[in-house]
């Protein structure tokens, strides 16, 4: 029988090491888009691309200080704000599901963080009275709202009968 000569690896320590690292950015990127880190970066940029409506139903959801709200898919607005990243569906809910259920959306935290800053609150410009502000968006934004929660205690306000 013929020797044979061992088989070359083609894999080693250095390919290793490449793909560990090309890994670790992939998935800080994917964490970074998740968690709205590159939109929470570059809002100054992305505010003025928002329409006025887009703008003013982020700034309810700041001024009520929910940031996760509950409303049908089939709404352009937020379509809108999804497609822009403002909004992201819950993982794992599937486009069907979301064309005929009420699906919650979640602004992403480090852009809620950013909008709540000093900073991010001057987006909002030309509104002195917030009370007033609030009071005029959530008679605007109320029919197209489901539930409202806050992230942090779990409890969903409902919409009046």
């Amino acid at each position: 029988m013929a020797q044979t000569k061992p088989r070359k690896s083609l894999w080693d320590a250095s390919k290793r090491v490449a793909y560990e690292d090309q890994h670790k950015q992939a998935h800080d990127a994917l964490v970074d888009q998740r968690e709205g880190r590159d939109l929470a970066e570059t809002l100054d940029a992305q505010w003025p691309l928002l329409t006025e409506e887009e703008a003013a139903f982020v700034e309810f959801l700041v001024l009520t200080e929910r940031r996760i709200v509950m409303t049908p898919d089939a709404d352009p607005l937020i379509n809108g704000l999804v497609k822009r990243g403002f909004l992201k569906p819950p993982p794992g809910v599937g486009a069907l599901f979301q064309r005929y259920n009420q699906t919650t959306y979640t602004v992403p935290i480090a852009l809620w963080n950013a909008l709540n800053t000093p900073d991010g609150r001057r987006l909002f410009s030309g509104h002195n009275n917030t009370q007033a502000r609030h009071a005029e968006l959530k008679e605007r934004f109320a029919d197209r709202i489901g539930a409202m929660m806050h992230n942090e205690t779990g409890f969903v306000e409902l919409p009046p009968l």
